[in-house]
């Protein structure tokens, strides 16, 4: 595994652990289910870590 790919990693982890969480909470509020708040966190955040490159 090149450092690149590590270092991505290492950032997409340190994201999710940040904001998922609240992100989540903050979603649930306006989603009808938990599979969808699920959903729409994890298109979140691989959004957001794709625009961080």
């Amino acid at each position: 595994m090149s450092t690149g790919r590590q270092d991505r990693e290492s950032l997409y982890t340190e994201v999710y652990r940040t904001w998922a969480r609240p992100l989540y909470y903050y979603i649930r509020r306006y989603a009808v289910s938990h599979e969808d708040t699920e959903d729409i966190l994890q298109e979140t955040l691989l959004r957001a870590y794709r625009s961080i490159d």
